[in-house]
C-alpha cells in the first residue's frame, strides 16, 4: 500500500513540480560532467607541462566538488522541506484517515528513495552525453591531440556521483522525519488558510532603510570600484560584509514600498488586475528578503566567477603573440668568485658549449643595478617603484632587442632618459610624475623624460603584461658602471611545433650545464631563469582551462541553486493562489489578462535579485579587471557575451519552466 500511495504522490509531484525534478537532473549530470574530466584527458595526448596543469585542474575539481556537494546538498534539503511544508494539508488527512507518524516517515523515505533513483537514471546518462561535448571543450583548451579519443564512461565520476548523491538524499529523508515527528494535526490543517500576507509597512521607514541601504552601497561600490588601491584583506572583507547588509536592506525596503508607491498611482495601480498582480508580488518579496538577499549574492559571484574565468582564458591566448615574440628567454645574475660578472655567453665558452647553435638571431641585454641612478623630483631624490636588479638597460641593447621583436626603435638623445611600462595601473603613476618634472642623475649628468609621459614597452618574454618599470639610459650615461647580469633572447630555426620542443629540451640541457658551471665557479650569488615560448604558452593555456573550468563550474551550480529557489517558491504560491485566480475568473477577468499578471509576477520575481545582482557585478568587475591584470585580462566584451547568454539559457529557462509550469496548475485547477 505504502509502495503504491509512494509512486502515486511521485506521479504528481513530477506534475506540479517538475522544476524540482529538472533540478535534480541537472545536478547529477553536471556533477558528472565536470568529475569525468580527468578520465577523458587520460585518453588525449598532453604535451610538456600541460599534463602537470592537467593534474592539477582534475585534483581542483575533485576539492571544489565538496564545496559543489555542499550547495547542491543544500538545495535539495531547501527543496525537500519547502516541497513537504506545502503538503500540510495532505499529512493532515493521512492522519485522520489514522496514519501514524512512523508510516508517513516511511512514506516519505520511499518517495525520497523513488525521486533519488529517477533523478540518477536520467542524470547520469544526460552527463554522460553532455561529457563527449565537454571533450572537446577540454581539446580545444588544452591544444590536445584526440587521435587516441574514444567515447568512455567514467566508472569514478559514476561512482563518486551515486555516492554524493545518495548521502545527500539520506540527509533529506531524515530531515523529513524530524519534521513528521513535529507535525501537528491542528497545524497541518490551517496550512492552506494561514496564507502569507503583505503587510502595508511605515512608508516613511522604508524609504529610510532604502536610504540606508543605498548609502551602503555607494560607499562599497566607491571603495571597491575607485579607491581599489588603498585596499587590504580586512578592507575588502569589511565592504562585502557592508554590500550583503546593503542588499538585504534593499530588498527588504522594497518589499515595503512597491505596494504604497503602487498605490499612489492610482491610474496604474486600479487599471484591469493590477492591483493584484502588485499584491502578489510585493507578498513573494517580503516573504523571502532572505532568501533573496543570497539568490542575489549567489548570481553576483556566478557573474563575476564565469566572467573572471573567460576573460582570463582569452586575454591570456590573445596576449600570447603579442607579449612573447620570440622563442627563448635565459636571465642570469652570477659572478665568478674573482669579482667578475659572468656573461651568458662567457659561461658557454668556458663550457665548451653553444647556446646559440639553434638561434637564428638573438640579443644579449645588459641589466644594471640602480645604485648610481637617482630619480629627483621638485629638487628632492624621491623613491621609484623599478628598484631592484637589473632594471635599468642600456639604449643600444633595447633597441637590438626591439629589432628582434619586430617593434619600433626608442628614440631617446643623449641627454634624456626613457621609463617603459605596459603595467596599466602603474603607468599613471609615472604619467604624473614625468608630467611634474621627474629627473635622472646618471653617469654625472641629469637627464630628462624623452616623452611626455611613460613609453608602452616590455623586455621579458611573458603572456601577460608585468614591465612595472624599466628605465632606458644612452649608453654614455652608463659607461664604466658593472653589468649585475645578463639577459639572452633569441629565436629558433625550427619552425615546426614538435621540432621546436625539441630544441627546448637542447636548450635546456645547457641551462643545466650552466648552473653546474656557475654553481662550482661561482662566488654563491647564482640565480638563473630560463623561459621559453613552448613552456610560457602551456602555463597561459593552463591557468586559462582551470579558470575556465572552475567559473563555469561554480558558475552553473550556483546558477541552478538559484533558479531552483525561485522557481519552487513560486510554484508553491501559486498553488497556494489558486483560489484567488478563481475568484478573478468569476468576477470576469478572462484567461489572457490572468496569463498577463501570471507573467508579470514571474518575470518581476525572477528579475528583481538579476538585476541588483547585475548592479553589483558592475562595480565587482572594476575592481576585479585590476586584480587581474596580472594575468593579462584587459578587456571582458567577449566574457560578458558568454556569461550573458549562459545566465539567459540557464535562468531564463527556469523562468519560462516556471511560468508555463504555473499557467499549467492554475488551468488543471480550473472547475
Amino acid at each position: 500500500m505504502l509502495c503504491k500511495l509512494s509512486f502515486h504522490n511521485v506521479r504528481r509531484s513530477v506534475r506540479d513540480y517538475a522544476v524540482y525534478f529538472f533540478t535534480l537532473v541537472v545536478g547529477v549530470a553536471v556533477f558528472y560532467v565536470f568529475n569525468a574530466i580527468g578520465d577523458q584527458m587520460s585518453f588525449m595526448r598532453l604535451e610538456g607541462d600541460t599534463r602537470q596543469v592537467a593534474r592539477v585542474l582534475v585534483d581542483m575539481i575533485g576539492m571544489i566538488s565538496v564545496f559543489v556537494s555542499v550547495v547542491l546538498g543544500l538545495l535539495i534539503v531547501y527543496a525537500s522541506r519547502f516541497l513537504m511544508k506545502r503538503r500540510g494539508r495532505e499529512f493532515a488527512l493521512y492522519m485522520l484517515m489514522g496514519m501514524g507518524k512512523g508510516k508517513i516517515t516511511l512514506l516519505l523515505v520511499a518517495e525520497t528513495a523513488i525521486i533519488g533513483l529517477m533523478s540518477l537514471l536520467v542524470g547520469l546518462p544526460l552527463g554522460m552525453g553532455m561529457s563527449q561535448a565537454m571533450s572537446a571543450v577540454v581539446a580545444n583548451l588544452f591544444e590536445a591531440d584526440m587521435t587516441d579519443y574514444r567515447f568512455i564512461v567514467s566508472a569514478g565520476a559514476v561512482q563518486k556521483t551515486i555516492w554524493n548523491f545518495a548521502l545527500i538524499y539520506l540527509v533529506a529523508m531524515l530531515l523529513g522525519g524530524v519534521i513528521v515527528s513535529r507535525m501537528k494535526l491542528i497545524d497541518l490543517i490551517h496550512t492552506g488558510s494561514r496564507s502569507e500576507r503583505s503587510r502595508l509597512t511605515s512608508l516613511p521607514l522604508c524609504a529610510m532603510v532604502f536610504l540606508a541601504a543605498a548609502g551602503l552601497l555607494g560607499y562599497a561600490y566607491y571603495q571597491v570600484g575607485w579607491n581599489f588601491r588603498t585596499l587590504t584583506t580586512q578592507k575588502i572583507a569589511r565592504y562585502v560584509a557592508m554590500g550583503s547588509v546593503g542588499t538585504l536592506l534593499f530588498f527588504w525596503s522594497v518589499s515595503g514600498m512597491l505596494t504604497r508607491l503602487m498605490m499612489a498611482l492610482k491610474g496604474v495601480y486600479y487599471r484591469g488586475v493590477n492591483a493584484f498582480t502588485f499584491r502578489q508580488v510585493a507578498s513573494r518579496v517580503h516573504t523571502m528578503v532572505w532568501s533573496m538577499t543570497v539568490i542575489c549574492l549567489m548570481l553576483f559571484v556566478t557573474i563575476c566567477a564565469m566572467c573572471s574565468a573567460f576573460s582570463m582564458r582569452d586575454s591570456l591566448k590573445r596576449n600570447l603573440d603579442a607579449m612573447c615574440p620570440a622563442d627563448v628567454q635565459l636571465d642570469a645574475y652570477a659572478a665568478w668568485k674573482d669579482g667578475k660578472t659572468a656573461g651568458i655567453l662567457d659561461v658557454c665558452r668556458d663550457m665548451e658549449m653553444d647556446i646559440t647553435e639553434d638561434l637564428t638571431e638573438w640579443v644579449v641585454l645588459k641589466r644594471y643595478e640602480t645604485d648610481s641612478v637617482h630619480f629627483m623630483l621638485d629638487g628632492e631624490e624621491t623613491d621609484m617603484p623599478l628598484y631592484g636588479q637589473g632594471k635599468v638597460v642600456r639604449l643600444s641593447d633595447y633597441n637590438r632587442l626591439m629589432a628582434l621583436y619586430q617593434r619600433p626603435p626608442l628614440a631617446v638623445r643623449d641627454g634624456e632618459y626613457a621609463l617603459t611600462c605596459d603595467y596599466r595601473s602603474v603607468a599613471p603613476v609615472y604619467d604624473d610624475m614625468i608630467r611634474r618634472g621627474l629627473t635622472v642623475e646618471a653617469g654625472g649628468r641629469t637627464l630628462t623624460s624623452c616623452a611626455p609621459g611613460s613609453v608602452e614597452g616590455f623586455v621579458s618574454l611573458g603572456a601577460q603584461r608585468l614591465n612595472m618599470g624599466l628605465l632606458v639610459l644612452p649608453d654614455s650615461a652608463l659607461e664604466g658602471e658593472k653589468p649585475k647580469g645578463e639577459t639572452l633572447i633569441g629565436r629558433y630555426r625550427a619552425d615546426a611545433r614538435q621540432e621546436k620542443r625539441a630544441t627546448d629540451e637542447k636548450i635546456y640541457a645547457v641551462y643545466d650545464a650552466m648552473y653546474r658551471c656557475l654553481g662550482e665557479k661561482g662566488d654563491g650569488s647564482l640565480f638563473l631563469i630560463l623561459n621559453t615560448r613552448s613552456s610560457i604558452a602551456d602555463d597561459a593555456t593552463g591557468l586559462g582551462a582551470i579558470a575556465t573550468f572552475l567559473g563555469l563550474y561554480i558558475g552553473m551550480v550556483f546558477l541552478i541553486a538559484c533558479g531552483a529557489l525561485l522557481a519552487l517558491k513560486a510554484l508553491s504560491d501559486c498553488v497556494d493562489s489558486a483560489g484567488r485566480y478563481e475568484v478573478l475568473r468569476k468576477i470576469g477577468a478572462d484567461e489572457g489578462t490572468l496569463s498577463r499578471s501570471l507573467m508579470a509576477q514571474t518575470g518581476v520575481f525572477f528579475l528583481l535579485p538579476l538585476l541588483v545582482a547585475l548592479l553589483h557585478s558592475f562595480f565587482g568587475m572594476r575592481f576585479a579587471l585590476q586584480v587581474l591584470e596580472v594575468v593579462g585580462a584587459e578587456v571582458m566584451g567577449w566574457s560578458l557575451v558568454t556569461t550573458g547568454l549562459i545566465l539567459l539559457a540557464v535562468y531564463g529557462g527556469y523562468f519560462l519552466l516556471t511560468y508555463t509550469t504555473s499557467r499549467r496548475i492554475l488551468r488543471e485547477r480550473m472547475p
